[in-house]
């Protein structure tokens, strides 16, 4: 195969053109040969040329050469990144399911079986979406919708119906033909849960807010919690061991897909307060490019 190899086809012109030149000079030049223009074409000229023209092919094959390892890098860098890019996946499923583990074990304790079971049939028809779309890049937005309203829906059972929550596409969202990571916007809404909501004394609401423009997906998850503010205070005090690794993996999922995919999708969060400078909730906005 590498005889077929481009870098190999300039070194070998340059061989053979020097090699030709070379031998054509000797039939002149001690062989009795005479050329047609040797009047005024000296012998001598043939290897000028051919040197000439060896080092132009012999240039073209090292500039051929240093192209193709830089496409090389490329390609290793961009498997190397499809490799991370997986092992975040692996990653989000296990924490995921060992939350909802806990909450299964939780009912068990307390001896509630109806909830448990309830919980069971939601957390077996949740784990077969998120394993099926784990096995891919990408989702359409209405699968990732489906299975974040699942999740809300366990966990609004698993702490005792202490939140309200709404999903709200605004008309112009392509949900099924839109396609975004699998778990893309669950640990957004795990964190106004546990961090924001469950801080309060009141009932709480989570909002997960869909905006469409011509190339544009903005999306936006807000929260009426105790801000995060607060909530960094509440957990100091507590010692609270409950952490959003969602979140951080997200971040590397999203700085990965734009090494891997050019797609520079921003972050941005939102501390809300009333007219007393309370905080009284979150809002975080992810804007990604169609």
């Amino acid at each position: 195969p590498y005889l077929r190899h481009s870098i190999y086809r300039y070194a070998a012109w340059s061989s053979w053109v020097l090699l030709l030149a070379f031998v054509l000079f000797l039939l002149v030049i001690r062989g009795g040969w005479e050329l047609p223009f040797q009047i005024w074409f000296q012998p001598i000229y043939l290897l000028f040329i051919a040197i000439t023209l060896d080092g132009v092919l012999f240039s073209m094959a090292l500039t051929q050469r240093d192209r193709q390892i830089a496409l090389d890098k490329v390609r290793l860098e961009q498997q190397s990144t499809a490799s991370e890019l997986k092992a975040l996946r692996a990653q989000m499923n296990p924490h995921f399911i060992f939350n909802c583990l806990n909450s299964i074990k939780s009912f068990t304790l307390n001896k509630d079986s109806a909830s448990a079971s309830l919980y069971l049939t939601k957390f077996s028809r949740l784990i077969r979406q998120v394993l099926e779309n784990s096995s891919s890049e990408k989702i359409t937005l209405s699968n990732e919708l489906s299975t974040l309203q699942l999740y809300l829906e366990m966990e609004k059972l698993r702490v005792g119906d202490k939140f309200d929550y709404e999903i709200v596409l605004e008309p112009d969202v392509e949900a099924e033909f839109i396609e975004v990571p699998p778990m893309l916007i669950q640990p957004y809404a795990e964190n106004a849960i546990w961090h924001g909501i469950l801080h309060k004394t009141e009932k709480g609401k989570v909002s997960i807010l869909l905006q469409q423009t011509d190339d544009t997906l903005v999306i936006r998850v807000v929260d009426d919690g105790v801000g995060r503010k607060k909530a960094a205070e509440l957990k100091s005090r507590s010692g609270a061991k409950h952490k959003s690794f969602g979140m951080q993996i997200t971040a590397e999922r999203l700085s990965i897909i734009k090494q891997l995919y050019g797609i520079e999708a921003s972050l941005h969060f939102e501390d809300l307060f009333d007219r007393n400078g309370f905080g009284i909730g979150t809002k975080v906005t992810l804007t990604l490019p169609l």
